[in-house]
């Protein structure tokens, strides 16, 4: 597994991205990274606008805990994607907005994935994880 921690700031959607890129490529999964780059993106910003304002222990989080993290796990055939976040709200796929702005990043996710979920974290918190098949 390879992990790092995110800023809590929509901006590290980028950042996420590059990392997921450069690992597949390295990895030799490059054929992955459209799909993996999309749910990466959709789990990040969710994690910025969901995980955190729904989390007021994040404040008392120290520097050595960082309040968003990126992990990476490649196993035979799949690779799974996911951020932690440090709420214990269930994530909940949403009616599109009426302005088509927002709601879809979780129907985004599990249309591009093999399987998607969530699974909550002792202590506190959750990782919202989903997979990707792979060759090999």
């Amino acid at each position: 597994m390879t992990s790092r921690p995110l800023s809590p700031v929509p901006e590290e959607a980028r950042t996420a991205r590059q990392f997921v890129r450069e690992l597949l490529t390295c990895w030799g999964l490059g054929y992955l990274v459209d799909d993996a780059e999309l749910i990466i993106a959709e789990l990040v910003g969710n994690a910025v606008r969901h995980g955190l304002r729904t989390a007021p222990q994040v404040i008392q989080l120290g520097a050595n805990a960082p309040a968003l993290r990126l992990c990476l796990l490649r196993r035979i055939g799949e690779v799974m994607l996911a951020v932690t976040d440090p709420s214990d709200e269930a994530p909940t796929p949403k009616a599109p907005s009426s302005d088509g702005e927002s709601g879809r990043g979780l129907q985004i996710v599990g249309a591009l994935s093999y399987i998607w979920g969530w699974s909550p974290i002792e202590g506190n918190g959750k990782a919202v994880w989903a997979v990707l098949k792979s060759a090999g």
